[in-house]
């Protein structure tokens, strides 16, 4: 007796092989989509967590710095923490008063301190870029300097219910 192979028993091994393959690339597809759309609902995730985090403003108004709330909900706190002079690469570090609620749509000037005036050289007075610290209505706060995105400091609140 001869232990020849039957071909059949050939295409059954081959066919199993393939199907091991494909399995193996369905598994390999399914953890990449996986894997992107966590990433792209992570980023929508950001974005919705800061969208009215971009709608918070900061610009010198000499001698004031003047934070605007251009978003439909107020903002529970706000506060001037400091005043870059990119041109000298130097930083006022400041503590303003915090400005209580600021609604929607409104604005809160904040006057520079004399003090802190009688340092600045006349030029720099233009390019000064403030920054500023600021809790929007979900209770989340950020920092913002200039035009730059805000920066997020504390978690998001988690949802109860």
């Amino acid at each position: 007796m001869t232990n020849a192979s039957n071909p059949s028993e050939w295409w059954m091994i081959g066919t199993n092989f393939a199907v091991a393959g494909g399995t193996l690339l369905v598994a390999v597809v399914a953890a990449w989509v996986a894997i992107h759309d966590g990433r792209h609902r992570d980023a929508e995730r950001r974005d919705r967590e800061s969208a009215q985090a971009r709608l918070v403003t900061c610009v010198l108004a000499y001698p004031d710095v003047q934070i605007t709330n251009h978003s439909g909900l107020p903002l529970l706190d706000a506060q001037v923490i400091g005043l870059f002079e990119p041109e000298a690469r130097t930083i006022h570090v400041v503590e303003s008063e915090r400005s209580g609620t600021i609604k929607a749509h409104d604005r809160w000037p904040w006057p520079i301190p004399p003090e802190t005036r009688s340092k600045l050289e006349v030029p720099a007075r233009e390019s000064l870029v403030p920054s500023i610290r600021f809790m929007d209505a979900s209770g989340v706060e950020w920092e913002r300097q200039g035009d730059l995105p805000p920066r997020q400091r504390t978690a998001v609140p988690e949802k109860r219910g």
